[in-house]
């Protein structure tokens, strides 16, 4: 699920009065900054989402080594968090994830440079420019494309890579469910709530206390989307009842 920017833009400034066009407190690019800060913040919090890539990379004939894909959205960089499973486009099998040092016991044990065969272990690590590689054993016979379950976190809105300036940011997706996505309006209208000043309240009718009441219905909605996750990941375990 997700909602694209504009729509939670909106609703945020529905919810701090900013009704009027000639008199806004906050411009669009404050707005749109608070709401991209407090997005990977709220992100941060919970489980991280699991992404699926049909062929995302191929580890070429004669080689072990291979990079995963560093771009898996419309905005940004891909940022990798922790679970990645690869799967072999052409047999269907899963490769094994080892630590590094295991993978450089098994090629001690190997006469071979590059042990060639299908591969059936891997290890991975990050680069300084955050580049996730990794390495296979043994090294590919053939070229291998592999396709990638992957847990990741949310790519910042600000790094936005399409054309057409603000009109095509608009529609931006926040990858929140309906819920979460307005926990993240809440928790944002509170955090700017918190910089106006009387006089801008007062032309708002808007009590500076309204923001704790904003930030407790935001936190519910996080409890609540990180509830449905866990819930979701549980699906086919088997329950265990103890007396």
């Amino acid at each position: 699920m997700s909602v694209t920017l504009k729509k939670v833009r909106e609703r945020l400034r529905m919810q701090l009065r900013e009704l009027d066009d000639e008199k806004p407190v906050f411009g669009l690019v404050e707005l749109d900054h608070a709401l991209a800060t407090n997005y990977l913040t709220l992100d941060g919090r919970l489980p991280a989402s699991e992404l699926y890539t049909a062929s995302a990379f191929t580890i070429t004939a004669g080689s072990d080594t291979f990079n995963l894909t560093s771009t898996i959205s419309q905005y940004g960089p891909a940022s990798y968090a922790g679970l990645i499973r690869i799967q072999l486009n052409r047999t269907g099998d899963f490769l094994r994830k080892l630590t590094g040092e295991e993978l450089d016991r098994m090629l001690r044990d190997s006469l071979a440079t590059i042990h060639l065969g299908i591969p059936r272990w891997f290890c991975l690590w990050e680069d300084k420019s955050q580049v996730v590689q990794g390495r296979v054993y043994p090294g590919a016979q053939q070229s291998e494309v592999c396709n990638v379950f992957a847990n990741t976190r949310a790519s910042d809105i600000r790094d936005f890579t399409g054309a057409g300036g603000i009109s095509t940011l608009d529609d931006v997706s926040i990858l929140f469910s309906d819920h979460m996505a307005n926990g993240l309006m809440l928790y944002t209208a509170a955090d700017l709530l918190t910089r106006m000043i009387p006089e801008d309240l007062a032309m708002r009718h808007l009590n500076p206390r309204a923001a704790e009441f904003w930030m407790k219905d935001a936190n519910d909605a996080l409890y609540k989307e990180y509830e449905r996750r866990n819930m979701l990941s549980t699906v086919g375990r088997q329950k265990r009842f103890v007396m």
